[in-house]
């Protein structure tokens, strides 16, 4: 899926559901992988479930993503 997304196609992933998990962010840090892959596969039009350990940090993740326009959640 990541290969249709990144090759510059402009498919669309309107019809996915993505599963993310590690994709919180802590709280004033960088954002990490996981919280990039759930905004870039969320921009690409996939409804993202942010699974992580800390659930603050994945809500954190899913109200930026939710700001965007994009569908997730935590």
């Amino acid at each position: 899926m990541a290969d249709r997304v990144a090759d510059g196609s402009g498919t669309s992933l309107s019809d996915a559901v993505a599963i993310v998990t590690g994709g919180g962010r802590s709280e004033g840090r960088v954002a990490s992988i996981g919280e990039a892959v759930c905004r870039v596969l969320a921009r690409h039009g996939a409804q993202v479930a942010v699974v992580d350990i800390d659930a603050a940090a994945a809500g954190r993740t899913v109200d930026s993503i939710v700001a965007e326009g994009g569908r997730a959640l935590a």
